[in-house]
């Protein structure tokens, strides 16, 4: 697979952050992570597909360009 690139985002309140791992084959990883989320929202973000992470919620999704 090799050496990907990773270009890592927050936002500014550092509850948000996603991290974009980039290959030189052109596959590309993308990870979306909140932290900080009342419980109420878990049902929500598991119907989108979410999977929880400790007191975290990480949606990844993987491809080519």
């Amino acid at each position: 697979s090799g050496t990907r690139v990773l270009l890592p985002f927050k936002g500014q309140s550092g509850m948000e952050q996603v991290n974009l791992y980039i290959a030189a084959d052109g596959g590309y990883r993308a990870a979306l992570r909140l932290e900080g989320l009342p419980d109420m929202v878990a049902p929500v973000l598991q119907a989108r597909g979410f999977r929880q992470d400790g007191a975290a919620w990480e949606l990844a999704v993987e491809g080519r360009f």
